[in-house]
């Protein structure tokens, strides 16, 4: 891994913070005014080829609305850096792919190749099989293509030995299929593989509280809705 691909990834997202314009208006209320709030500092890990790189000191404008009655808060992310998240999503995306597709994959050595621990992965992959549901990332699809496009089924390797009940195999197999999803999608929107990392910096809604540790959800295709303002 080359050096000046971090240096250059961490000019971008300086850049950005530079150069971003205040919101004309609240993401809560939709009509007050917006006014700059300080500044957050972030880290992130992110996946360049094949390693799992830590970037600290990613500074990001923070804005809060003019409203008295709203004062809703939130901060201004650079391209390619999620909220909530320290591990981006390229990351979740190769130790996911990597776990589920592998012959021989195990949980520890997947999060040890990937800079995280296992019980880190055993959450990325419950929270990727209830994310969003199959059929509402086909009606994306078919809006973005006019047709319906099918998602390349691709099964999980060795499912009996990952998945030692019922449920687990029952997860993981969903996890795979909305991942096919996923890659589907991007496709149809134009977008940059892998359909996870792409779908989630692209199609969702950036002022919503996106996780991978509670309320699963991409807003477009979301179960249930987000009760946090």
């Amino acid at each position: 891994m080359d050096r000046q691909e971090i240096e250059a990834l961490k000019r971008a997202w300086d850049h950005f913070f530079e150069t971003v314009a205040r919101p004309l208006a609240c993401l809560a209320c939709g009509g007050a005014p917006v006014w700059w709030d300080g500044t957050r500092t972030r880290t992130a890990s992110v996946r360049l080829g094949e390693e799992t790189v830590h970037i600290g000191g990613i500074r990001c404008r923070r804005v809060r609305c003019a409203d008295a009655a709203c004062r809703h808060r939130w901060c201004l992310f650079p391209p390619g850096l999620l909220p909530r998240r320290h591990f981006q999503a390229c990351v979740v995306a190769a130790a996911t792919q990597e776990y589920l597709y592998a012959e021989g994959a195990s949980q520890e050595g997947t999060a040890a190749r990937h800079g995280c621990c296992r019980r880190t992965l055993h959450r990325w992959l419950g929270w990727l099989s209830s994310v969003a549901e199959p059929a509402a990332i086909q009606e994306r699809i078919l809006l973005a293509e006019g047709e319906p496009i099918l998602a390349p089924f691709r099964a999980v390797a060795e499912l009996a030995r990952k998945g030692r009940t019922e449920v687990r195999r029952k997860a993981l197999e969903l996890a795979g299929v909305v991942l096919a999803h996923l890659e589907a999608l991007a496709v149809a929107l134009g977008l940059e593989p892998p359909g996870l990392k792409s779908v989630l910096e692209t199609v969702a809604w950036r002022g919503v509280r996106q996780s991978t540790q509670k309320r699963p959800l991409l807003p477009e295709f979301a179960r249930r809705p987000d009760p946090t303002p």
